[in-house]
């Protein structure tokens, strides 16, 4: 409660008034009391000063205690308002309750009757006081609520910062501001944003830094919020003689501090406290969000460049790289019309095995595409076509599922192909499999004929391709298998296990997933070979 009460006391009796009012100041040094003979001249008082409460008698000429309570309610709605009348009824105290008043107080004779008033009084304005308290804290609060939301949107740094000054300021009702922010390169706490009276109450310093002593640079590194009643009793403050009292610093971890300064002493309280600190909240937030939105910015810029200089390298997979392979390859193809040479058919497989790198280079270097345009389609009918393009008579194909999936076809075709094209070059020395059997269900016949080195280290493997309970299919085969401890390894780009192979299938593969929202899942199969699972 502040240290002075202001009273009016409304009486048609100046001496009875008088006597309250004197009454009033010996049992409370801090009432100040006014009088007024009536209700017209007590809504004047009430218009040109401040009071804390208002305390009528009810039986006057003219207007009565009741009417004058229904006026001050109408014009000023939280003054407490005490109704100390000679007449009292119940019907008068039903009046005076129905009309909103604080308290009634039935005269009598005797001083006691005072001490009890001067007791309601207090008791009255310190409620009135503690509901006001709480308004502003409630209305300060939503403010901040609002301002939190402003914060998290603005676009800079230093607009976090103005925006933390001017929500001090106003918000607040703080008359001298100052954020600031940590600077490595400064080697302290940097001045960022200030309210207009800074440069007025002030001198101007730049950085406060730890071997400065500063109370300012305490709060930051202390990560405590301090309140100084008087700085003028410290033994050091870097703002002292400057008219400037108390002092408020809020830390804002580890990005600065918000400084609040006032020139009366004593001039913050828990709930200046307590609402600064909701403040630099909101601001942290907005400060922790901002460097996360930089560090994007900064990673979205580094993977543009990435993908300008992968689309650089595309260009030159696509012509420069492969028209001299395509011409080499046709030259000797002319030479092998002349002569039966087992160094021709090497080279024509190394071609081959270059166009095959470059196709999947090529792949790589495209980003997946989130947006891919997905149709039904047959997952029999699309596995039979790609295993005519990578099968060896080693090796059979069983589809076990007729179901549909939604799946770009194109894409659908490049992950298949890649996962038949891993098994077979994978197969080992075990023999899993009848070489004899046919691809079943319908799997085409047409096959890659194997070289003679290939003959020789090929054994039959059995490839299976069928439906999931969820929706989603499998790809497995009856080859050596991919060991847990590999089973993330596989997927990297480059990663092969062969000399011979390029190591970018499974990469593809993944991308392939990925870019249709499926996730992929490497396990071992009935067989005891490489399962593949897409949900």
């Amino acid at each position: 409660m502040e240290d002075t009460i202001r009273v009016l006391h409304v009486d048609d009796d100046p001496g009875f008034a008088d006597l309250t009012a004197t009454y009033l100041v010996r049992e409370c040094e801090s009432m100040v009391v006014d009088t007024a003979a009536n209700a017209e001249e007590a809504m004047q008082r009430l218009n040109l000063n401040t009071y804390d409460c208002v305390v009528s008698d009810y039986n006057m000429p003219g207007t009565d205690g009741i009417s004058l309570l229904r006026t001050v309610k109408s014009e000023f709605e939280h003054l407490p308002f005490i109704l100390f009348t000679g007449r009292g009824s119940e019907e008068v105290a039903s009046k005076a309750i129905s009309a909103g008043v604080t308290d009634y107080l039935q005269k009598s004779s005797g001083s006691e009757q005072y001490t009890l008033l001067a007791n309601r009084i207090e008791n009255a304005v310190s409620q009135a006081q503690s509901r006001q308290k709480l308004e502003i804290q409630r209305n300060q609060l939503e403010a901040l609520h609002h301002a939190t939301g402003e914060l998290i949107e603005c676009d800079s740094t230093q607009e976090i910062a103005d925006r933390l000054v001017g929500a001090a300021e106003d918000i607040l009702g703080f008359s001298i501001v100052v954020v600031r922010l940590y600077d490595a390169d400064a080697g302290g706490l940097v001045p960022i944003a200030g309210s207009d009276s800074v440069s007025e109450k002030l001198p101007e310093r730049d950085v406060f830094t730890p071997e400065g002593g500063s109370l300012n640079w305490q709060a930051y590194e202390t990560g405590a919020v301090r309140v100084y009643d008087d700085i003028e009793e410290l033994a050091f403050a870097a703002d002292q003689d400057t008219g400037l009292r108390s002092l408020l610093h809020v830390p804002l971890d580890e990005y600065g501090t918000i400084a609040v300064g006032e020139t009366t002493s004593s001039a913050f309280d828990e709930t200046d406290v307590f609402s600064t600190r909701i403040l630099a909240t909101a601001g942290k937030t907005a400060l922790r969000a901002q460097e996360r939105e930089s560090t994007l910015r900064s990673e979205r810029d580094r993977i543009e460049r990435q993908n300008d200089r992968l689309n650089e390298f595309a260009t030159v997979l696509s012509h420069d790289l492969r028209s001299p392979l395509t011409v080499a390859h046709g030259r000797l193809e002319l030479v092998q019309e002349e002569y039966d040479s087992d160094n021709i058919d090497a080279a024509l497989n190394a071609i081959d095995r270059m166009n095959t790198l470059v196709d999947d280079l090529l792949r790589l270097a495209k980003e997946p595409d989130p947006d891919v345009e997905l149709r039904s389609v047959s997952l029999a009918s699309v596995a039979r076509d790609c295993w005519g393009t990578v099968s060896v008579p080693e090796a059979t194909l069983s589809i076990e599922s007729d179901q549909t999936i939604d799946a770009e076809p194109s894409r659908l075709r490049q992950l298949l192909e890649n996962l038949f094209r891993n098994s077979v070059e994978h197969s080992s020395t075990g023999n899993r499999a009848k070489p004899d059997d046919a691809v079943k269900h319908g799997a085409t016949a047409h096959r890659t004929q194997p070289s003679q080195a290939d003959e020789g280290a090929r054994v039959s493997i059995d490839v299976r391709v069928g439906g999931l309970s969820d929706g989603g299919f499998f790809v497995e085969d009856s080859g050596p298998g991919i060991a847990p401890d590999e089973r993330t390894d596989v997927l990297e780009m480059g990663y092969s296990t062969s000399p011979d192979n390029t190591g970018f299938g499974l990469a593809i593969v993944k991308d392939i997933a990925t870019e249709h929202g499926w996730e992929m899942q490497i396990t071992e199969s009935t067989a005891g070979g490489a399962r593949f699972e897409f949900v």
